[in-house]
């Protein structure tokens, strides 16, 4: 996350049948189906909105979580459970984490919020929950990874960290978990993927990173991990920002297998990506103020099947996405 845009991505882990999808997610229709719900957090106008998945034009939100009482401080990434018919937030202006009901809409509270000088939060920017409850938690500023227990509310402190000079972390963006619990981080600074493995806590080195100029890296903000260990990134670097793919397995300076770039894709910054089983991709848009879908063939210079936008979205500044 670059402030050039501050006012302006469930698996359940260790659960095999679950498949991802971002900003935080279970997502289990039938192999091959589209999701049902798409779920935005937008940054600037304080809000989570929900659209049908298949939405396109000057859609009307089917939930719109907004108001005083949501304490909603700029979330830039979401985290659905679904299974428990739950979001959570990372608010980075308000340095804290936020859940709610999935269907809560209007100015309705958090039934959790982490926050307070204990809690170690500096500009939470990515989220995800495991199977057994716990938070893990991306820090932008506190150039760290924070795990908190199951059920931790108002100013608690985490249980771990991932933090140091070993660690590489700078300014890490978003955070996706794999089918094995491992933690994947898209880092800013150097702008780098890091896989960190399940449980890892204290000054530790990645287990994989991937880095380099065949990677094609700019300025990468949100990361998405799919049903076939392929890894995503989106790219938010104005005219040559992309929408990137990598193999499963990728490591050090790879080339991505798939590049959605161009002027046909309508494209300014992309904050999180997700991809459904069907193999739609769907982007937020922090640049154009819109949400982008993409064909399951995208590649390369290509326009999107669907584009959400206009006054009646309430879409501003749209960062965190999910699906289910």
């Amino acid at each position: 996350m670059r402030f050039r845009t501050f006012f302006g991505l469930l698996l359940l882990l260790g659960v095999a049948t679950a498949c991802t999808n971002s900003g935080g997610h279970t997502f289990n229709p039938p192999s091959g189906a589209r999701a049902n719900h798409l779920v935005i957090g937008d940054v600037g106008s304080q809000a989570i909105v929900t659209f049908p998945a298949t939405a396109t034009g000057n859609a009307t939100p089917t939930y719109n979580l907004v108001g005083a009482a949501t304490d909603l401080d700029d979330p830039y990434d979401l985290w659905i459970d679904s299974a428990n018919s739950v979001v959570w937030a990372a608010n980075c202006g308000g340095e804290s984490v936020t859940k709610y009901g999935l269907t809560a809409t209007g100015n309705t509270a958090p039934t959790i919020q982490i926050i307070g000088g204990a809690t170690l939060l500096s500009c939470p920017t990515g989220l995800f929950t495991t199977s057994s409850g716990q938070l893990i938690v991306a820090n932008y500023s506190g150039a760290s990874i924070s795990t908190f227990a199951a059920g931790a509310n108002g100013n608690v402190a985490p249980t771990s960290q991932i933090t140091g000079g070993a660690t590489g972390l700078g300014n890490p963006e978003s955070i996706w978990p794999d089918a094995s619990g491992n933690i994947w981080v898209m880092n800013d600074s150097p702008n780098a993927i890091y896989e960190f493995l399940a449980g890892a806590s204290g000054n530790v080195a990645p287990h994989v990173t991937i880095t380099g100029s065949n990677t094609g890296l700019s300025s990468a903000d949100g990361i998405f991990i799919d049903q076939s260990s392929n890894i995503w990134v989106g790219n938010c670097a104005g005219a040559a920002s992309s929408i990137e793919e990598f193999a499963a397995g990728s490591t050090g300076n790879a080339t991505p297998i798939r590049s959605i770039t161009g002027t046909n894709t309508d494209q300014d910054c992309p904050y999180g990506v997700v991809v459904d089983h069907a193999g739609y991709i769907y982007e937020a848009d922090d640049g154009t103020h819109k949400v982008n879908v993409f064909a399951p063939s995208a590649n390369g210079n290509v326009a999107p099947v669907q584009e959400i936008s206009g006054a009646g979205t309430g879409l501003t500044s749209p960062a965190g996405i999910g699906i289910y």
